[in-house]
């Protein structure tokens, strides 16, 4: 989907995506506009597919307003003339309407698929964005055979990055925004 910005095609923020996570002999894909994802063998060929009915939702202007603030943000240090050229995209933005319904990916070498909520803050630019979620969130997990097995909440400010039989490890943020590599240990 494209939204013209001063004629020019431009993809609308805060969009589904394409999301893909690959492991071992595994490679799990989907377009994060729907909960459908498809896992596939080393080959390429389709192993199996999961499909969950979930709540779609209006993308926010708190959202927008996050976006576009990350982006001045993000531009602060730029000449004048940049800056307020800056401040006058952010407000012609193109935003989608929904909200996609999955975020992140992450496999396990044995296939157990762990899937994020959608994050608006992940991935966007300037030294004010948020780095990691600011509220609890919760994954969902699916066996190697695509049966769910639990809804897994992850503490606040900390980013997984890879996951074991028995811990999920990344990067947890203190209040001055230090990271520190942190494992939790699992209990299945």
């Amino acid at each position: 989907r494209a939204s013209p910005i001063n004629g020019t095609p431009a993809r609308q923020l805060l969009d589904a995506e394409g999301v893909v996570a690959a492991s071992e002999g595994t490679a799990c894909a989907g377009f994060s506009d729907r909960f459908v994802l498809t896992c596939y063998n080393r080959l390429g060929q389709p192993r199996l597919r999961i499909t969950r009915e979930v709540a779609t939702r209006a993308i926010g202007e708190h959202e927008r307003v996050m976006v576009r603030q990350a982006y001045l943000d993000a531009n602060r240090d730029a000449p004048p003339a940049v800056r307020q050229q800056m401040e006058t995209a952010v407000r012609q933005f193109p935003f989608a309407t929904t909200a996609p319904v999955f975020g992140r990916l992450l496999l396990r070498p044995d296939g157990e698929l762990w899937v994020s909520p959608f994050d608006p803050g992940f991935g966007l630019p300037g030294p004010a964005a948020p780095l990691a979620p600011s509220a609890p969130h919760t994954w969902s997990v699916f066996s190697s055979d695509g049966s769910w097995l639990a809804e897994l909440t992850l503490p606040p400010r900390f980013v997984p990055f890879e996951v074991g039989r028995d811990y999920v490890a990344g990067v947890a943020f203190d209040a001055d925004d230090v990271e520190q590599v942190v494992i939790w240990g699992l209990r299945r």
